[in-house]
């Protein structure tokens, strides 16, 4: 199991990359995010 900073990491180099298919698989089914300017209740790129 990797932990959060091999999970940051890889999500951060994917996207750096272009690479959503790969990022994707980062983000679980529940993700749930409330920043300051948006929210997000589903990971996306399906």
């Amino acid at each position: 199991m990797a932990n959060a900073g091999q999970v940051v990491q890889g999500f951060m180099g994917a996207m750096g990359k272009g690479d959503f298919a790969v990022a994707r698989k980062y983000l679980h089914e529940n993700l749930s995010f409330r920043g300051p300017i948006d929210a997000f209740d589903k990971p996306g790129w399906t």
